[in-house]
């Protein structure tokens, strides 16, 4: 069980925004695009689907409309690969 694909085991339903984006877009995208579930964190993908930060729900709600997304998010995050194993 320990050599099973970690994705086995993690969330596919989550929301992405782009760093370039405001707060006032970012929330605007959620709208159009209702995110499912629970969300913790929103992931900040930059070119190429590379994940670049994350924005706690809470960060981006208080954040100035005008923010930059790139602003207000964690940055160097540290990602499992989708290779990765339970074991790794």
């Amino acid at each position: 069980q320990l050599n099973e694909p970690v994705t086995n085991y993690s969330r596919a339903d989550y929301t992405t925004l782009e760093p370039g984006w405001t707060v006032a877009d970012a929330l605007a995208h959620m709208r159009q695009n209702p995110p499912p579930g629970r969300i913790i964190y929103f992931y900040v993908v930059g070119d190429g689907g590379a994940l670049v930060g994350v924005v706690p729900t809470r960060r981006l709600l208080l954040a100035g409309l005008d923010a930059r997304v790139a602003d207000i998010m964690i940055a160097g995050v540290i990602a499992i690969p989708a290779r990765a194993t339970l074991l790794d």
